[in-house]
């Protein structure tokens, strides 16, 4: 199984950052592609969160896909609860490719931050992760 190792010197203040494809769901590619267009991918920086539920995406994700929210999910976040929108997305993990991992996501305002992409214990939980603070390295295994 692939392993993906990082080492930065400031991981304790960064955190555990990689960089991902984000596209539309399996069903919308398939659409696309039986129509003889390109399906939409975007390369975003992604946070590991393991305090997050649901991987969670930015609205400026959702404007670069063109994508389409199906529902609302509430979230709860530090700053309090919220209703957001839900959207249907496909996620590839540098160590996944070529495989496209299906999560539900909702939007969430990530503004002023040097990501764009939550990465959360829906994914996580199909992968393995070692942080280890002392070495200033993380390794996540799919």
């Amino acid at each position: 199984m692939p392993l993906l190792t990082i080492r930065k010197n400031a991981l304790r203040f960064e955190g555990p950052v990689i960089d991902i494809i984000i596209c539309p769901s399996q069903p919308i590619i398939q659409q696309l592609k039986k129509e003889g267009r390109q399906p939409p991918a975007f390369k975003a920086v992604a946070l590991i969160d393991t305090g997050a539920t649901s991987t969670c995406i930015s609205p400026e994700v959702v404007e670069k896909l063109g994508l389409i929210s199906f529902d609302f999910q509430t979230v709860h976040t530090a700053a309090g609860q919220s209703e957001q929108f839900l959207y249907d997305i496909g996620v590839g993990l540098p160590i996944s490719q070529p495989n496209i991992l299906s999560v539900q996501a909702p939007c969430a305002d990530l503004s002023g931050q040097p990501f764009q992409v939550l990465l959360g214990r829906d994914i996580l939980s199909m992968c393995s992760l070692f942080y280890n603070g002392t070495d200033n390295s993380f390794v996540l295994h799919y």
